[in-house]
C-alpha cells in the first residue's frame, strides 16, 4: 500500500513540475510535448503554459503588446524553431508578437529598471517606470522630497502619515523657518554679551 501511495504522489508531483494545462485552454499531450489550444478565449494575458509545450494556438486573442508582453516575447524567440509556438499570437494592432523588434522591447528588460529606496518597477506602455514609496521621488526614486523643500534655517522632516515634507523649527513643525531658532543656552550667551557692551 505504501508503495502505491508513493507512486501516486510521485506522479502528481511530476505533473506539477511539468506544468498543467491552463483552465481556459484545451491541451493534448503527445510524446513530443503538449499541444495547447487557446484559440479565441479572449485572454487578457498569457496563461502559464506546460513546460513541454511544442504547439501553441493563440489566434483570436488580440494581446496588449506593451512591456507586459516582454517575458512571453522572449520565450517565443527562444523557441522560434519549435513548430507553431505562438505563430498565431497577435497584438491588438494586428502585429505578430514574434515580429516585434528587439530594440522596441529592450527597454522593457527588468535590468533596465533600477529603482532605489524601495521603489518597484511597473510596466507603463512601452516602458518600465519606478513606482516610488514614502518620501522618495524622481525617475529612479533617488530623490527625497526634502532635497527640493526649502526650510530656511530649519530641518526638513517627512511626515510619516501622509508623506509630506515639513520644516522642524526648534520644537515645532511649520512650513518655513525664517530665522534660526536659538537654544536657551545661546539666548543666555547672547544676553550676557549684550550686557557686556558699554
Amino acid at each position: 500500500m505504501d508503495i502505491i501511495l508513493i507512486f501516486v504522489f510521485a506522479v502528481i508531483c511530476a505533473g506539477l513540475v511539468e506544468g498543467t494545462c491552463p483552465s481556459t485552454c484545451s491541451c493534448v499531450d503527445y510524446s513530443s510535448g503538449s499541444h495547447v489550444n487557446c484559440n479565441s478565449k479572449y485572454l487578457g494575458r498569457i496563461p502559464t503554459l506546460p513546460k513541454d509545450t511544442y504547439y501553441l494556438d493563440l489566434s483570436g486573442n488580440p494581446l496588449n503588446c506593451d512591456c507586459s508582453i516582454f517575458a512571453f516575447w522572449s520565450w517565443l524567440i527562444e523557441r522560434s524553431s519549435i513548430y507553431n509556438i505562438g505563430s498565431s499570437a497577435t497584438c491588438s494592432n494586428g502585429t505578430l508578437v514574434k515580429s516585434l523588434q528587439s530594440a522596441a522591447l529592450d527597454i522593457c528588460h527588468p535590468d533596465n529598471c533600477q529603482c532605489f529606496n524601495g521603489g518597484k518597477c511597473v510596466a507603463m506602455g512601452y516602458e518600465l517606470i519606478c513606482d516610488c514609496i514614502g518620501q522618495w521621488t524622481g525617475t529612479f526614486c533617488q530623490e527625497s522630497q526634502c532635497t527640493s523643500y526649502d526650510c530656511g534655517f530649519g530641518d526638513c522632516y517627512i511626515e510619516p502619515v501622509n508623506g509630506t515634507a515639513q520644516c522642524l523649527c526648534g520644537d515645532r513643525y511649520v512650513n518655513y523657518c525664517p530665522e534660526q531658532e536659538k537654544s536657551p543656552q545661546q539666548i543666555q550667551e547672547q544676553n550676557e554679551w549684550l550686557r557686556s557692551i558699554p
